[in-house]
C-alpha cells in the first residue's frame, strides 16, 4: 500500500508525528515559546496595522527585530500567513514546513534512482529524526532546513544538464535565498554550502567545465545576495553593533560551547540515552544533539555505507563524515589545519549534524534498495550481528548501573575532579550520584522502554527479510518507532494558556503596565550542564508553568510589558555589561537596586522557596532631565514627547541606542547622542518644545529596494515561458 500512494502515507506520518497540534496544542518549551511566539505576535499585530515591525519597544529597552533574523518577517509564506490568527497560522507553518521536508527528500531521493519504499523509508528517517524533531522549538531551523532536500534537488537537474540555463540558475538562486529570507543565518550559510558542494560534484562527474560552473556559481551566489538583501543588509549592520562584532566579546570558546560531545554518541541507537526534557542529564543543550534517524534506517545505512556504492554516492560518503568531524566543534581535527567549525559569527558546531542524519538518511534508502535487490541474506546476518552486540552492551551495562555504589561514586569524583575543585566535595558527589540514579532510570537500563525498543526491532528484522511482504512490515516498524519517538519528544500545552496573562501580570505596579518603566525577571539558575545536567535542576511539566509566572525574555512583550533582555544571539553592546552591574546572574538575584533604577527598571521578578515574588523600584523615567517632559505618542517606530525647559538642556531617553533612529525638534531634525552608556540624549533649548523620535532604518529601507527590484526580475524570467 505503501509503495502505491507514498507521498499520501509521508503526509499522514507527519501528522501522526506531531497529533497534539491538531488539537489546539503548542509547544510549551524552549525558543519557540519564549521568542518565537512573542516575535511573531508582533509582527502580526503590527502587519494588520500597517505598519513595518522593525522595531519592538518593549525587548531590550527597545530591539531592531527584522534585523535580528531571528524569524524572518519578509519570507514569503509568513507574509501571507500572517493575515490568519496566530495560533492557526503557526501551528500549519509547522505542519507545512514537516511534510514539505518529507516530501522534498522524497522526491530527491526519487531522482537520484531509489525506489518509491527505499524513498519513502529515506525520507521518514530524516525528516522524523532527532535533529529536525528536537530542533521544533527552534522554528527558524525547521523552516530553513526543509529546504535542503529542494535545493538538492534544483541542484541535481540543473548540474546535469549539458549547458546551464539562466532560468535554471535563478531557480537555484531563489531556493537558496529563500532560508535567508527566514531567519536565522547560520543554516542557510551551511545549506548554501553544501548545495555549492553538490552542484560542483555533480558537474565534475559529468565531465563538465569547471570553469563554467565555477562562473555560474559565482552568478548564483550574486543573485541570493541581492534576492536575501532585505534580511542580509539589516542583520549586518546588527551585527556591528552587536557583541558578535568588531567590539564585542564573542570567542571561540562561546561559539564552540554546543559541540556535538563524543560521550553522546549512544543516541545514535538510543535517542533517550540521556533522559529528555526534566530526566535529561546529559551536555546541555539537549535540543542541540539529535543524531538519531531510527534503530532500522541507521542498521540499513550502515549496511550500505560498508558496501561499495556508485561514484556518485562518494559525495553522500565525505558529506557524512565531514559534516560528523564539523559537529565536534572544540575537539573537531578540522582545526589542526586551521578550518574553525563555528565558521566566524557563528555558534553550535552541532548544527553540521543536519548534514550528517541527511547523509545517514540517504545510504538508509540505498540499503532498502539492496535488501529489494537479493542482498537481503547478507543484511539479515548484519541484523542478527547487531543485535546479539546490543544485547551484550545491555547487559553489561545494566550490570555496572546496578552494583556501583555510593563509595565507589565518591573515589569517582576525587579522581575527577582532584585537584580543580572549585565546590566543596559534597557538590560533585551528590552530582555524581544523581547521575548515577538517572542512568538507572534511562540510558541503557532495562527500566526504560527505549532500551527495549531497539532491541526488539533488530531481533525481529532478520526473519522479516526474506518473508513475503517483509518490506511493508519493515516500513511499518520503522516508522512506528519514530512516530513514537517524534510524537513525545516536544512538551505542548494549549494555545489559551500561552496566551493567557499570567497572574503575576496583575501584580505589576502602574508604571510597569503603562509602558513608563521596565521589567526584569531573574530565574533560579540552573546547572551550567557543561558535561552533564544535574536533573534536579530541570524545570518539571509542573514547575513550567510556575516559570512562565517570571515572564522571562521574551514572554513579557506578548502582554506589552518593557523588559530589558534580549535573549538571543546578536545582543547589543553594552546591553550585557549593564545587565551584569544590575543582576547576579549565576545566584539568580538583584546585586544592584540603585543600578536598576536607572536603567528604567521598576519591578523585579524572583523566584525563591518556590513562589514567584515581586519586587518594586523607584526607576528613573523612561525620559528624564531638567524639564517638564509628557509622553504624547509612545508607538514602537515614533515617540513623540512635549518638553517644556527654562533653560538650555539635555534629555536622556532611555531607549536603546541604535543606528535609524532620528530626532526632530519642533520639526527640524537634530542630533542623538548616546548615553549612560546604552541609551540617548538630546539637547533641548529654553522653552516648551514638541520633539519626535523616529525608527527610519536606512539599511532595511536599501534592502527591500534591491530585494524588491531582483525579485520582480527574477520572476518575470521564470514566467517568460508562461507568458509567451
Amino acid at each position: 500500500m505503501i509503495t502505491r500512494s507514498p507521498v499520501f502515507w509521508l503526509i499522514i506520518v507527519v501528522l501522526a508525528a506531531q497529533y497534539p497540534l491538531l488539537g489546539g496544542q503548542f509547544f510549551s518549551s524552549g525558543d519557540i515559546r519564549d521568542v518565537f511566539v512573542p516575535l511573531e505576535y508582533f509582527f502580526h499585530h503590527e502587519l494588520l496595522a500597517g505598519r513595518l515591525p522593525a522595531w519592538h519597544p518593549n525587548i531590550a529597552w527597545g530591539f531592531p527585530v527584522i534585523a535580528s533574523a531571528q524569524i524572518g518577517f519578509f519570507y514569503p509564506p509568513l507574509l501571507i500567513l500572517r493575515l490568519l490568527p496566530l495560533p492557526l497560522y503557526l501551528t500549519f507553518l509547522v505542519l507545512m514546513h514537516l511534510i514539505g521536508l518529507a516530501l522534498g527528500m522524497y522526491f530527491f531521493l526519487r531522482a537520484l534512482g531509489r525506489s518509491e519504499p527505499a524513498a519513502y523509508f529515506g525520507s521518514i528517517s530524516f525528516t522524523l529524526g532527532s535533529f529536525i524533531i528536537q530542533h521544533l522549538t527552534h522554528l527558524n531551523i525547521l523552516i530553513t532546513a526543509a529546504w535542503l532536500p529542494w535545493q538538492l534537488l534544483a541542484v541535481h537537474r540543473a548540474a546535469a544538464r549539458d549547458s546551464l540555463r539562466a532560468r535554471d540558475l535563478v531557480q537555484l538562486a531563489v531556493l537558496l535565498a529563500l532560508p535567508f529570507l527566514a531567519g536565522q543565518m547560520h543554516v542557510p550559510v551551511l545549506l548554501a554550502l553544501v548545495s555549492a558542494s553538490y552542484f560542483i560534484f555533480v558537474r565534475l562527474i559529468g565531465r563538465r567545465s569547471l570553469t563554467r560552473s565555477l562562473a555560474a556559481l559565482l552568478t548564483v551566489a550574486a543573485l541570493v545576495v541581492l534576492l536575501g538583501a532585505v534580511q542580509l543588509i539589516p542583520t549586518a549592520e546588527l551585527v556591528i553593533q552587536s557583541s558578535r562584532g568588531p567590539a564585542g566579546d564573542f570567542n571561540l570558546k562561546t561559539a564552540n560551547q554546543h559541540s556535538f560531545p563524543i560521550y553522546h554518541l549512544p543516541s545514535i541507537l538510543w535517542p533517550r540515552f540521556f533522559g529528555h526534557d526534566h530526566t535529561y542529564w546529559g551536555k546541555r543543550l539537549q535540543i542541540e544533539y539529535g543524531i538519531f534517524i531510527g534503530t532500522i534506517p541507521l542498521l540499513f545505512s550502515i549496511f550500505a555505507l560498508l558496501r561499495r556504492l556508485r561514484s556518485p554516492d562518494a559525495f553522500f560518503r565525505c558529506l557524512l563524515a565531514v559534516s560528523f568531524l564539523l559537529s565536534l566543534g572544540s575537539i573537531s581535527p578540522f582545526r589542526l589545519i586551521g578550518l574553525e567549525p563555528s565558521l566566524w559569527i557563528f555558534s553550535a558546531p552541532a548544527r553540521w549534524l543536519l548534514f550528517t542524519t541527511f547523509a545517514f538518511s540517504y545510504f538508509a534508502a540505498q540499503g532498502l534498495d539492496m535488501m529489494l535487490s537479493r542482498r537481503g541474506k547478507s543484511l539479515a546476518k548484519t541484523a542478527a550481528r547487531a543485535a546479539i552486540a546490543v544485547s551484550v552492551t545491555v547487559a553489561v551495562s545494566n550490570a555496572f548501573l546496578f552494583t556501583i555504589d555510593q563509595a565507589a561514586f565518591t573515589k569517582l569524583a576525587d579522581a575527577i575532579f582532584w585537584g580543580s575543585r572549585e565546590l566543596p566535595e559534597a557538590y560533585y558527589t551528590d552530582k555524581l550520584g544523581q547521575l548515577l540514579n538517572s542512568a538507572r532510570s534511562t540510558s541503557v537500563s532495562v527500566v526504560s522502554p527505549y532500551t527495549t525498543l531497539p532491541l526488539i526491532l533488530l531481533a525481529a528484522l532478520p526473519p522479516l527479510i526474506s518473508r513475503r511482504f517483509g518490506t511493508q512490515i519493515i516500513l511499518a516498524a520503522a516508522t512506528a518507532e519514530l512516530i513514537i519517538i517524534a510524537a513525545t519528544a516536544n512538551p505542548t500545552i494549549a494555545w489559551k494558556n500561552i496566551l493567557t496573562p499570567p497572574a503575576s501580570v496583575a501584580g505589576l505596579p502602574p508604571i510597569v503596565s503603562t509602558g513608563q518603566a521596565r521589567l526584569l525577571s531573574l530565574p533560579t539558575p540552573g546547572d551550567t550542564g557543561l558535561y552533564f545536567t544535574n536533573p534536579d535542576s530541570r524545570v518539571s511539566p509542573d514547575e513550567r508553568t510556575a516559570h512562565y509566572q517570571l515572564l522571562p525574555p521574551l514572554t513579557h512583550a506578548l502582554f506589552s510589558i518593557p523588559g530589558v533582555e534580549w535573549p538571543a544571539s546578536l545582543t547589543l553592546n553594552g546591553h550585557v555589561q549593564k545587565l551584569d552591574a544590575i543582576r547576579d546572574a549565576a545566584a539568580g538575584a538583584l546585586s544592584s537596586p540603585a543600578q536598576a533604577e536607572q536603567a528604567n527598571i521598576g519591578a523585579v521578578l524572583v523566584r525563591a522557596a518556590g513562589e514567584i515574588r515581586l519586587s518594586r523600584l523607584t526607576p528613573q523615567p523612561r525620559a528624564s532631565g531638567a524639564a517638564r517632559i509628557q509622553y504624547l505618542t509612545l508607538k514602537p517606530a515614533h515617540t513623540r514627547l512635549i518638553i517644556a525647559a527654562s533653560s538650555a538642556t539635555t534629555v536622556t531617553i532611555r531607549d536603546s541606542y541604535y543606528p535609524g533612529w532620528r530626532a526632530y525638534l519642533d520639526g527640524q531634525r537634530i542630533p542623538i547622542q548616546r548615553a549612560e552608556e546604552i541609551f540617548r540624549r538630546v539637547a533641548i533649548p529654553t522653552g516648551i518644545h514638541t520633539v519626535d523620535l523616529l525608527f527610519r532604518p536606512q539599511s532595511l529601507y536599501i534592502g527591500l529596494t534591491i530585494t524588491a527590484t531582483v525579485a520582480v526580475a527574477c520572476s518575470l524570467l521564470l514566467l517568460k515561458p508562461a507568458l509567451a
